[in-house]
């Protein structure tokens, strides 16, 4: 079985996500399922994947991206806001590496970095840039748009930020419980995907009472 995530979280609750549903739409396979939680979120893009740097090039800009690099964009993306320190495992050979990459994408125009402090501890907030969502929209395979991992650019809700910032943590511990139920993460799916998926489908009943000559 198929899930989406719902990562709204309880104000006064740990940031544990609920359970969302299982999407009515159809969406295109594209390849296998990933044991790795983090490669849910590239799973419908056409972009480089392994370890060396490849040439991408959108709207006249080009980049050189790896698979590391595409999917630090695409986790960014898809929750709009992730610590830096979340995104790359720690490596004891190069462990610089990981901070140097984000670097070198922030340069490039693709993300934004925030210093910020969660709780007391101080952080840097990575967020998606509108170049950084074309790359992601531009290397998306026909057919798997509509339910489809959705991007997001940028910081909306500043006051909710030390919220948004505990979803990604809270997310790989929910995937986790998934796995081990064999029940593999389709998407993610932020509050404000499911609030406008809620008044699409309002609306459609709305227009079916009017075309019946009902009353809304």
């Amino acid at each position: 079985m198929w899930r989406d995530i719902d990562t709204r979280v309880p104000e006064r609750e740990g940031p544990e996500p609920g359970f969302g549903r299982v999407s009515g739409q159809t969406e295109v396979e594209s390849g296998p399922v990933s044991d790795d939680p983090r490669d849910v979120f590239t799973r419908d893009l056409d972009l480089p994947r392994g370890s060396s740097r490849e040439r991408v090039r959108v709207n006249d800009k080009e980049y050189r991206l790896s698979g590391d690099d595409v999917r630090v964009l695409a986790t960014v993306g898809a929750f709009r806001v992730v610590p830096a320190g979340d995104l790359r495992e720690p490596n004891p050979k190069t462990p610089t590496r990981p901070a140097r990459d984000l670097e070198r994408l922030r340069d490039v125009g693709l993300v934004h970095t925030t210093p910020y402090v969660v709780g007391r501890a101080r952080t840097t907030l990575v967020t998606l840039t509108g170049d950084g969502r074309d790359v992601l929209e531009h290397g998306r395979r026909p057919g798997s748009g509509g339910a489809g991992q959705a991007y997001y650019v940028g910081i909306t809700k500043p006051r909710e930020l030390a919220h948004d910032s505990r979803l990604y943590s809270a997310y790989m511990k929910a995937a986790e419980r998934l796995a081990e139920r064999g029940e593999p993460v389709r998407r993610v799916v932020l509050e404000e995907e499911m609030k406008r998926e809620y008044q699409r489908f309002l609306q459609a009943q709305n227009r079916e009472r009017r075309e019946r000559g009902e009353t809304p």
